[in-house]
This record gives structure tokens, C-alpha cells and sequence, in this order.
């Protein structure tokens, strides 16, 4: 199993909580070297990459999955619990939205028909979203309940 992250430091702190011996910690172009794989999965990451860097990470986790392997992923929509689009984040002009925009740990809603469309064009198909809620229980206030959850085919 691989685990990736830009973030060597991330990656560190992962090892550290779970450094069973079947898990491969890398940095995404060490996972170029690396043979394709069947399944891959994004859990919290997608909502905190801006327009740019999901496509080409979408780019890269393409060319590691197989032909008609299975990619799944959880994002949040804007409107719900506060998330707002990159674009509403880009649009704050005051000093606390441009600085969390420029410093801080961002993180972008995204509507169904967007993700879908991001995710086709970074070269799946048989894309289908559903809300979490009603399908996950979460004990205290993780907004994880209000998001959803996209499974795709690479072509």
C-alpha cells in the first residue's frame, strides 16, 4: 500500500502513527516509479487543493490507476457547514480572507456537477456521487456526514 503526500514532514507524522511495514510512504513523483494499482482512494485531501493542483493530481492518480480500476473520493459542497468555493475565497478582499487564502489550510467546496467534470476530464468514467448523510454516523460534529462521495473507472 502506498501513502502520498507533498509534504515530507506530513509524511514523517504518518509513519510515526502507523509505520506497519506493508505501507510505502511517498512523495507524489516517487509514486510515478511505482506500479499501477487497482484501487485508489482520497479522504480529505481534495477540498484543500486549489483548481490547478487537483487537476494535476488528478493527472497523477490517473496514470497510477489501471485500465478500469476503481478511484474513490470524498469532497465537500459549498453552502453546507460554511464550505465555500475557491472562487467565494478568492473574492474576499478582506485582510482575514486573504490571508487564510494565502497562508492558511484552505478548503474549497465544490458542487456535484463540478467534481464529476473535473474528474472526467482527468480521465475517468462511470462516475457517481452520492451524499454521505444518511449512509455514515460520525460521533460529535464532523462535518464529514454533510459531504459526499465520488467512485469513478479510469478509462
Amino acid at each position: 500500500m502506498d501513502a502520498v503526500d507533498v509534504s515530507a514532514g506530513v509524511l514523517a507524522c504518518a509513519k510515526v502513527l502507523n509505520g506497519r511495514p506493508n505501507i510505502t510512504y511517498l512523495k507524489p513523483d516517487e509514486l510515478k516509479r511505482r506500479p499501477q494499482v487497482d484501487l485508489a482512494y482520497s479522504y480529505a485531501v481534495f477540498q484543500h487543493l486549489s483548481h490547478e493542483s487537483l487537476t494535476r493530481a488528478l493527472r497523477l492518480i490517473a496514470g497510477q490507476i489501471r485500465p478500469d480500476g476503481v478511484f474513490l473520493l470524498h469532497f465537500a459542497v459549498p453552502g453546507q457547514q460554511g464550505w465555500r468555493t475557491e472562487a467565494e475565497w478568492r473574492e474576499d478582499r478582506s485582510l482575514a480572507g486573504r490571508m487564510k487564502l494565502r497562508y492558511g489550510l484552505n478548503c474549497f467546496g465544490r458542487t456535484v456537477a463540478e467534481m464529476e467534470e473535473l474528474i472526467f476530464r482527468g480521465g475517468f468514467t462511470d462516475i457517481t456521487t452520492r451524499p454521505l448523510d444518511g449512509t455514515i454516523t460520525v460521533p460529535g460534529d464532523d462535518d464529514i456526514v454533510h459531504q459526499h462521495l465520488l467512485t469513478a473507472r479510469r478509462r
